[in-house]
Parts: C-alpha cells; sequence; structure tokens
C-alpha cells in the first residue's frame, strides 16, 4: 500500500512538474512570435508639403520670394509662377516646411542632411541656369545638397520642377532625370518661369 501511495505522489508531481515546464515553454514561444512580429519604428519622418524660393540679387537689392504648396487632398500639381524678376544672376535658397506649419528646413539641411538631396530638373528651362552656390550646404561627404543656388536668368519662359529626395542612391545634380538618383521623392514643387525683360 504504502508502495502505491508512493508510485502515485511521484506521479503526480512528474505530471505536475510536465505540464508546468510545458506551459512555460510554450508562454516563452509565444513570446518569441510576439517579439519577431514587432516591428522597430525607424524613426519619425515628416515629409514637408510647402517650398519657399527665397532670391536675393546679386546686383541690387531687389530680393522676392515665391511659395509652393500643395493643398490638402490636392493630386494634381499646382505650378507656381514665378514672375516680376527681371534678366540677371540671383542668390536662391530654400525653405521647407510641414503641414502644420513647422519650418523643417534645419532638420532637412542639418540633422537629416545625409538622407536628403534638393534635384533640380533640367527640361526645357534654357533661359534658367542653376549651380549649387560655393556657400551649400554640404552632407557629411561633403556634398552639396541643394539648399543654396545661384541662378542666372535670361528673358524667356520655361518650367522648374524642384525634387527633395529621400535616401537617394546617389547625389548627383547633373543626372539625366531624378529617377536615376534612387530614393523616395519627398516634395516636387512645380514652378513657371517667365523673364520678361
Amino acid at each position: 500500500m504504502k508502495n502505491i501511495l508512493n508510485l502515485t505522489i511521484k506521479t503526480t508531481l512528474a505530471f505536475s512538474l510536465f505540464g508546468l515546464l510545458t506551459t512555460g515553454f510554450i508562454s516563452c514561444s509565444s513570446n518569441d512570435d510576439y517579439l519577431d512580429k514587432v516591428e522597430t519604428p525607424e524613426g519619425d519622418h515628416e515629409e514637408p508639403v510647402k517650398l519657399v524660393l527665397n532670391f536675393q540679387s546679386t546686383t541690387s537689392s531687389l530680393a522676392k520670394s515665391y511659395v509652393y504648396e500643395v493643398p490638402e487632398g490636392t493630386t494634381e500639381p499646382v505650378i507656381t509662377q514665378i514672375t516680376n524678376l527681371p534678366a540677371g544672376t540671383y542668390n536662391v535658397s530654400i525653405q521647407m516646411f510641414a503641414a502644420d506649419g513647422e519650418d523643417l528646413t534645419d532638420e532637412i539641411f542639418g540633422h537629416d542632411k545625409d538622407e536628403h538631396f534638393v534635384y533640380y530638373s533640367k527640361i526645357n528651362n534654357s533661359n534658367v541656369n542653376i549651380t549649387y552656390a560655393g556657400d551649400d550646404v554640404r552632407d557629411s561627404n561633403q556634398i552639396q545638397l541643394g539648399q543654396k543656388t545661384v541662378w542666372t536668368l535670361s528673358q524667356g519662359e520655361s518650367p522648374q520642377i524642384i525634387y527633395l529626395v529621400h535616401q537617394p542612391a546617389v547625389k548627383d545634380p547633373n543626372a539625366p532625370s531624378v529617377q536615376q538618383l534612387g530614393g523616395e521623392i519627398d516634395l516636387e514643387a512645380h514652378f513657371n518661369i517667365k523673364v520678361t525683360q
């Protein structure tokens, strides 16, 4: 009788221990599976919806600003007209803003400078010549980013598209198209430049 009782107690303990181990193993496995499915965010990345071009003549006090903004819910590109600028050379700087009005310029061209590049299209813009300025912002590889440029305008009319590219594979201002750069386009700003004198 004593042996049967001891065997019963041992059997009960063995099953209890097996149950605990199995539960623990399943719990751990469930937690591991859950952790595998949790994606770690790469960090906040706020895309600008507004771009301001600030023109300053190199030969006079003439200064003008032109705003490109994407209205909420808009799918068709807006075109900002650049007019009332006489032919000549201008120092041009870019500012960028979020939908809530926050100025993102310092973030894009400061903290996140290695992740961004400004590309200026070269489609039918024979009356506009754009070069990156000597004091332009540079990334950690000393590549100019296009936040500060020099525009030489002559009489005529042409479109100008400015792209803010996020994480481009290459940063080449002379690329034939923005697609050659890789990465993603954070902002595509459309302008029409008309110089009458």
